[in-house]
């Protein structure tokens, strides 16, 4: 792994980052472990579409390098993100990957917070022959009831675009809940 980061100014940063990652079967349930969602259209538990529970006798390797840009202007925060990398060995084949993503986040008061995302993938994916274009957006509404409680909504726009018609979809989500640290 490495990481640079570079401050222009008092407001305005760049971090560039490479990371290299191994990862078995038991690694990636427990990162899939911390996604975990009820799927609406089946009541399966899933995380990112796949089963969590499911081990693999394979390892995959995944390069990534990423580009960051972040400035603070006022009570906004914006952010750009690219990123490009590859992950060989895993269930659905070797993956070439790009994403590029723009945040904006707004301090509306001392309560409450708004913050918005809109993302792009490109995946190639080499054994299956396979292109998907991955489309996603969020907005959020965040607000403190006390100093160690927060209600949350938000809503999230996904459509994938894939030459296999079984690997499309379009998904909205509606999150409406409340977290509390101590």
């Amino acid at each position: 792994d490495a990481l640079l980061n570079y401050q222009i100014g008092p407001n305005t940063t760049l971090t560039a980052s490479y990371a290299e990652v191994l990862e078995t079967g038991q690694g990636r349930t427990e990162s899939n472990l911390r996604e975990v969602i009820i799927d609406p259209d089946t009541g399966e538990i899933v995380a990112n579409g796949d089963d969590p529970f499911t081990f693999e006798d394979e390892t995959t390797r995944t390069r990534t390098l990423r580009l960051d840009a972040t400035h603070l202007h006022g009570n906004n925060i914006f952010g750009l993100t690219a990123l490009g990398g590859n992950s060989e060995g895993g269930s659905e084949g070797d993956e070439d990957f790009y994403q590029a993503r723009i945040t904006w986040s707004r301090t509306l008061s001392e309560e409450l917070s708004f913050a918005a995302i809109a993302s792009y993938q490109h995946s190639k994916f080499d054994d299956d022959d396979r292109t998907d274009d991955t489309y996603f957006f969020n907005t959020s509404l965040d607000y403190a009831l006390s100093g160690h409680i927060r209600a949350f909504m938000s809503y999230s726009f996904e459509t994938r675009d894939s030459t296999d018609d079984d690997e499309s979809f379009t998904e909205n989500t509606v999150t409406i809940g409340a977290t509390a640290t101590y």
